[in-house]
């Protein structure tokens, strides 16, 4: 269906509920399209306990009208890791993403969703605290006690008896007995397997600078058609960078309308649909691995027509 008659179908909507005398509510689609995304937490539960060094699942879910197409987890206000769900670009979708404490402590998590148009909506965060220790020594094994010591036994020679050829008397000097001190043999301790620490991911706070719109130029006026390419100038950035494009229609002589949102997209350019006889406008920009999101170009316009 064209966008003009999406248009006609809200004009429509609004005069019905006009003669019907406000005895009902009107939302247009209009309205409901400018509910954002938001993101909350639903396990661990804020205030519990984790263990220090373990892996912690942390399970979140994502709301978007026009689609989620990725969640941020991060860890203290940090940029921990982004993940797409498994059914991108469904309205509600689950997460699941593995967090390491590394050391005791309270540990703030957060969640952020993005829709498909590359906006970030309200975030969910809770409170948890990691208990333990990332490793602990085994106990140490006394060592082994010495055996007593033997006492000698002195041994006792009796005195020779003298003769009368007045010869000295020898008196012999008793042989010590040797003692013998036994020596206690080590126990083997068992050293440690230390517990492998994730490193953790560096601060990343800059944003990528705005891509330059290519193709279609600006004010051009293009045949009649039902597709067009949109074709940017790319940027980088060292933690890799996607973009998100948005395309309106001019409704009236200061409304615009929206046609659609896309991304995250690796390309520098993107097909849309078109109809004849309408005039756009679309803008891009970009956002790098970190999460950081740029600011949108500026807009440029151009009209399609009916022949």
């Amino acid at each position: 269906m064209s966008k003009r008659n999406l248009w006609w179908e809200a004009v429509l909507g609004l005069t019905l509920c006009a003669l019907a005398g406000g005895l009902i509510s009107c939302t247009t689609p209009t309205e409901v399209a400018l509910v954002g995304p938001r993101a909350w937490i639903d396990f661990p539960r804020d205030g519990a306990s984790v263990p220090v060094g373990a892996a912690v699942s942390v399970v979140s879910h994502a709301y978007a009208p026009g689609g989620v197409a990725e969640v941020l987890l991060s860890v203290n206000g940090t940029a921990y890791r982004r993940d797409a769900p498994a059914d991108a670009g469904a309205a509600l979708v689950e997460v699941r993403q593995e967090w390491v404490p590394q050391a005791p402590g309270l540990y703030t998590l957060q969640v952020t969703g993005y829709d498909m148009a590359g906006r970030a909506g309200s975030p969910g965060a809770i409170t948890v605290r990691a208990e333990g220790e990332a490793g602990e020594l085994p106990t140490p094994v006394p060592a082994a006690t010495s055996a007593p010591t033997a006492t000698p036994v002195p041994t006792v020679v009796p005195t020779a008896t003298p003769v009368p050829t007045a010869v000295p008397t020898v008196t012999p000097v008793p042989t010590p007995v040797p003692t013998e001190t036994p020596v206690p043999t080590p126990v083997p301790t068992e050293t440690p397997v230390p517990t492998l620490v994730p490193t953790p991911i560096p601060s990343d706070t800059t944003a990528p600078p705005a891509p330059e719109p290519y193709v279609p130029a600006d004010e051009l006026v293009l045949t009649c058609r039902s597709e067009q390419n949109l074709v940017w100038l790319p940027v980088s950035d060292p933690s890799g960078v996607v973009y998100y494009v948005k395309l309106e229609y001019l409704v009236s002589a200061t409304e615009w309308g929206v046609v659609g949102g896309y991304g995250p997209l690796n390309d520098k350019q993107v097909t849309v649909e078109v109809d004849c006889g309408l005039y756009y406008r679309w803008a891009v920009r970009a956002q790098d691995g970190a999460g950081n999101t740029g600011d949108w170009s500026e807009w440029f316009h151009f009209s399609v027509t009916l022949d």
